[in-house]
């Protein structure tokens, strides 16, 4: 069985998109296999999206493997 650990260190491919509205610009970071509105990060750069977005990961993968709910992998 494969632990916490493990998961966490997987390798996602992070999509890190520009988003304005009404004038406000900032930087949204997500992955699709973890679910674009389900893990995420945000931030004024894309530096700071990604580092929320890695955060988000590893509290989202610990809550996902806690609950004994399936954890989705990597696309190779």
């Amino acid at each position: 069985m494969r632990g916490v650990k493990y998961f966490k260190s997987l390798n996602y491919d992070v999509i890190i998109r520009r988003r304005d509205l009404d004038g406000e610009q900032w930087y949204e970071a997500y992955c699709e296999e973890l679910g674009r509105y389900s893990c995420y990060g945000i931030g004024d750069t894309q530096e700071e999206a990604l580092k929320s977005f890695m955060a988000e990961k590893d509290s989202f993968i610990e809550q996902l493997y806690e609950s004994n709910e399936v954890i989705p992998l990597p696309c190779v």
